[in-house]
């Protein structure tokens, strides 16, 4: 702590103990930390905290995040429903896209690979209100994955993905390769390693790589602007409701190289 403090003198910042606490991120539970004192006050534990928008919790479960942007989101729906009484389908989009789809989208590769299937239930719904779309007709379920392919609009599944492959192609240079580590001439010399670290086991970076490597080596290969154009095309097509169904459908990248 006497680092911490120091590092604040020289910044010239001043700490406002009162307003301070600590998160120990752990993947399980751990023998309880001895208390933290600075100034003589004594500074306590949090659990989760907010930060820059995102509610971040000591376990990196996100599940706090979601449900606060779910209400957030539900607000958007109705917003969008009122909106769309007054105006056609395309003022209607856009609002959409300047308010729900911007809500959702924010920091999506932190919090992207928990459950998200709730905010996918409301995308659509918030897709339906936009073009007046009901969820039966004539006693069937109507699918709007038409509107998703149509009007170019990304499911939550579809963005995190991109998000995320787009940070993994940027860092890649960087990051570290199995051919690296061994001259065999395996079919994964190329690929990136991912981390056996537990903490990390279940993070964004572990899952984006992941899932970058399943991608066909061509589409790894482009340059930034043509890898995010390609991708991007691909998803919009595929319009994902899984992650599972966008890596069943891989085969449809691997035909534009």
């Amino acid at each position: 702590m006497s680092k911490i403090q120091s590092w604040f003198q020289t910044n010239k910042l001043c700490l406002n103990e009162g307003k301070t606490s600590y998160m120990y991120f752990n993947s399980s539970p751990s023998t309880p930390l001895p208390p933290l004192i600075i100034h003589g006050l004594s500074i306590s534990p949090s659990t989760e905290v907010k930060f820059l928008g995102l509610v971040v919790d000591c376990k990196l479960k996100w599940k706090s995040h979601i449900e606060q942007l779910h209400s957030k989101l539900s607000t958007a729906i109705f917003a969008i429903r009122s909106v769309r009484k007054n105006v056609d389908s395309c003022a209607a989009l856009l609002s959409y896209h300047s308010y729900f789809h911007s809500l959702m989208s924010y920091a999506i590769v932190f919090w992207g690979f928990t459950n998200i299937n709730p905010i996918l239930i409301l995308q659509k719904k918030a897709v339906r209100a936009v073009f007046g779309l009901w969820h039966w007709s004539n006693g069937q379920s109507v699918s709007c994955r038409p509107l998703f392919r149509k009007h170019k609009i990304l499911t939550v599944y579809a963005q995190v993905i991109l998000d995320t492959c787009l940070l993994i192609h940027k860092l890649s240079p960087s990051l570290p390769r199995h051919r690296n580590i061994h001259q065999h001439d395996t079919r994964n010399r190329n690929n990136i390693i991912v981390s056996r670290n537990m903490l990390m086991d279940k993070s964004f970076l572990n899952q984006g790589i992941t899932i970058y490597n399943k991608l066909p080596s061509g589409v790894r290969e482009m340059r930034e602007e043509m890898f995010k154009s390609t991708l991007k095309d691909a998803l919009l097509n595929l319009a994902p409701y899984s992650m599972d169904e966008f890596q069943g459908d891989l085969g449809v990248l691997g035909q534009v190289v």
